[in-house]
């Protein structure tokens, strides 16, 4: 009786100071795990973020360059038609080789003002854009060709690598009876036109604008003869 009473110990169960260790280590390993958790929670959301990032990213990208591309082709395009502009023109009948083959067409709406005077300028519109859909119709365009509206009621069209006179001239023909056969509707009114073409293909030493002011001359020559019609330049 003398002796201090020992710690129970049942068979099956643990001693106070046991039971508060193993809750300690379970309370650490419950936080290790919760942690680890947490971290594996924490990396696993990052590298979603990242992934969402990156394709973010790509999505700029993709959008920038699309932007830009229509940028780029909003500058070198006639507001009013679609066609290639002046400027864009110029630029490539300048970048064409020298002794290379070039034919060129250059087109005017015949009476146009009297559009303009009739059914203002908005009908005159009309008139453009229908035009530029009747000739880009009705050329076969072939790869460095440009169709461009070159000033006014004026469209020209450069034909790079083609020396053959008589298949420029058929195909400013074709063009020329289809805008005769062709009519907008303005104010409930019907509006027909005809166009004169100028046919000029390059020769010998002669310089891209040489060719350019020789087409011109040509159309000049279908307009003071007679209108609707086509002239080839002979020098």
């Amino acid at each position: 009786m003398g002796e201090s009473a020992a710690p129970e110990v049942e068979r099956g169960k643990l001693t106070k100071t046991q039971y508060k260790a193993a809750v300690s280590l379970n309370g650490t390993k419950a936080n290790e795990e919760g942690g680890s958790a947490l971290l594996s929670s924490k990396l696993g959301t990052s590298i979603v973020d990242q992934e969402m990032k990156i394709i973010t990213q790509e999505e700029k990208i993709s959008r920038l360059k699309k932007q830009n591309e229509k940028l780029g082709e909003e500058v070198i395009r006639d507001a009013l038609t679609g066609l290639y502009n002046r400027r864009y023109f110029d630029k490539r009948l300048s970048e064409t080789p020298l002794n290379s083959p070039v034919t060129l067409l250059m087109l005017d709406i015949d009476d146009f003002k009297s559009v303009n005077d009739e059914f203002t300028h908005a009908g005159g519109d009309e008139m453009l854009i229908n035009l530029s859909r009747t000739v880009v119709d009705n050329v076969p365009i072939v790869t460095g060709d440009i169709v461009a509206r070159y000033g006014g009621e004026e469209i020209v069209i450069l034909m790079p690598g083609l020396d053959n006179i008589e298949l420029a001239k058929q195909r400013a023909e074709s063009i020329r009876e289809a805008v005769e056969k062709s009519m907008i509707v303005h104010d409930g009114v019907e509006v027909r036109r005809t166009v004169s073409i100028g046919v000029a293909t390059r020769k010998g030493s002669d310089t891209p604008l040489d060719t350019l002011h020789n087409a011109d001359k040509a159309l000049y020559l279908a307009k003071n003869t007679g209108k609707n019609k086509v002239e080839v330049y002979k020098n």
